[in-house]
């Protein structure tokens, strides 16, 4: 979980806590309805009184773009912040997102004189939110409500509603992605009276143009070489399903010509490996059954993903094998952003297994121009700050994930952007910890062991295994008992190192 917060209130003179105001704001294209509805949002805050808004859409959709935004703005109109994203801890989110030291919440014994912990934290929170409303308004803004406990999610459903005179801005949002919980929880807030806002695709400015050209009487030949285009485009920006369905209208087509079944089957490739699709793996042994019937990009790409396939179900030695076997096939780097790099996979894969030397050289041999304004820039720029990372350089690490950070932005590659910020993420402490690192500790905490941990974030025990030790070497620790006591000290607010 991210929790971020700021006291922008006059009291505390525009301190800025764990959040922290981005030099330059980033412009969001295409959302200006709900905008507006945020706006809206935060001056009936200003003129005193409550107001909620409900964002849902799809993984990737631009969600937590659209709330950065708002926090931005609230930052810069002297709101105090409230910001982070749900866990399933109970009240995680809301307890980290309030810790301020200026109105730090209770740590006294919860449950006395209540009947329930639930009731003491719910009683903690309203207190909290109603002494910070008193100085400046208030937005709490949470992301990944499709993650949040019961707890959490009865504590929303009341304190908006309890709320509603103080001026106390709610923006909350989760993934479309079914969760029955947090469905009845939007549908109820509806009820209650909040907007709300379902994010559709956005069309960036390539995307736009690929699909105005579709619209259009087109050869066939010419119509699917675009559609490869536009799968490639589509997976840059972590749209991978919509990705895979143009490469899939491709390959529907009978008697394509080979060279063109093969950038076809590429992008397929691409858009499956995105989604973690089980079809990723028949496409690959397709590919690979009869590689002389198609080009080396193909078979690299199949490569890839194989090798892919390997690494998450814990093979590493195979995973890195094939790897290897796609950069000996491939043609060094490409400057067609529709095709694999293996040699920045293969680079990333030795930075991840920490044999600093050999990725280094990989790197070099993939220092060519040719990858200038595709989104493999971004890669070798973040492979680079990893590596600075791994050898005590923070500066040098900083400035290669921020020159990466600015390509993926230019380029709408918003997975290598989230990537970028990753690596700028603290390098030890709980904040170093990813997401997924996050999450799987606070299931630990609860009590849950790899194979439950695995079943409810649907991932390998293996992958829970190595989220395990990656958070044991950040937190300088050995055994579930601390990781337990320091994701616990982390809900309750308390300074766990």
């Amino acid at each position: 979980m991210r929790a971020m917060t700021s006291d922008s209130s006059p009291e505390a003179g525009g301190r800025i806590t764990r959040w922290e105001r981005p030099a330059g704001r980033e412009v969001l294209h295409g959302r200006e309805a709900e905008q507006k509805i945020v706006r809206d949002l935060l001056r009936r805050a200003q003129r005193g009184a409550g107001g909620l808004v409900l964002v849902d859409g799809e993984p990737g959709i631009g969600k937590s773009l659209l709330l950065r935004d708002a926090t931005d703005e609230a930052a810069e109109l002297g709101f105090s912040l409230a910001a982070g994203a749900a866990e399933t801890i109970p009240f995680f989110a809301l307890r980290a997102a309030l810790r301020e030291p200026s109105a730090e919440l209770s740590t006294d014994d919860p449950g006395r004189g209540l009947p329930t912990a639930a009731a003491w934290w719910m009683t903690q929170i309203r207190a909290n939110l109603e002494q910070r409303a008193s100085a400046a308004p208030v937005l709490v803004c949470l992301d990944d409500l499709h993650w949040a406990s019961p707890a959490t999610l009865a504590a929303l459903r009341a304190l908006p509603r309890d709320l509603k005179h103080y001026p106390v801005a709610w923006l909350l949002a989760r993934s479309s992605t079914p969760q029955r919980a947090t469905g009845y929880l939007f549908g109820q807030l509806e009820q209650d009276g909040a907007a709300r806002i379902t994010l559709g695709p956005l069309d960036q400015d390539a995307v736009a143009a690929a699909r105005d050209l579709l619209a259009r009487p087109l050869p066939p030949t010419a119509e699917d070489r675009l559609r490869c285009v536009l799968s490639s485009v589509l997976c840059a920006g972590g749209r991978a399903r919509d990705a895979a369905e143009q490469a899939q209208l491709v390959l529907a087509r009978p008697r394509l010509p080979d060279g063109l079944r093969d950038q076809a089957l590429t992008a397929h490739l691409q858009a499956l490996a995105g989604l973690r699709d089980d079809l990723a793996s028949q496409v690959a042994d397709t590919i690979l059954a009869a590689p002389a019937r198609h080009d080396s990009r193909a078979a690299a790409a199949a490569l890839l993903a194989r090798a892919a396939i390997s690494w998450n179900s814990g093979q590493i030695g195979d995973g890195l094998e094939l790897l290897r076997d796609a950069a000996r096939h491939g043609t060094g780097v490409s400057a067609d952003a529709r095709q694999v790099q293996p040699l920045l996979a293969l680079a990333a894969a030795l930075v991840d297994l920490r044999q600093p030397d050999e990725a280094e050289d990989i790197l070099r041999a993939a220092d060519n121009p040719a990858l200038e304004n595709i989104p493999a820039e971004a890669a070798r720029s973040l492979l680079r700050a990893r590596l600075h990372l791994a050898a005590g350089r923070p500066a040098e690490a900083a400035a290669d994930a921020q020159a990466a950070l600015a390509v993926a932005r230019a380029l709408g590659a918003h997975g290598y952007a989230a990537t970028a910020h990753s690596v700028l993420r603290p390098v030890t402490g709980w904040h170093s910890l990813t997401d997924t690192e996050q999450a799987v500790a606070g299931l630990v905490a609860q009590g849950l062991n790899n194979n439950q941990v695995a079943a409810r974030m649907y991932i390998s025990t293996h992958t829970v295994a190595h989220h395990l030790r990656q958070a044991f070497r950040k937190l300088s620790i050995a055994s579930r008992y601390e990781l337990t006591r320091i994701a616990i000290e982390q809900a309750a607010g308390l300074d766990a190192r």
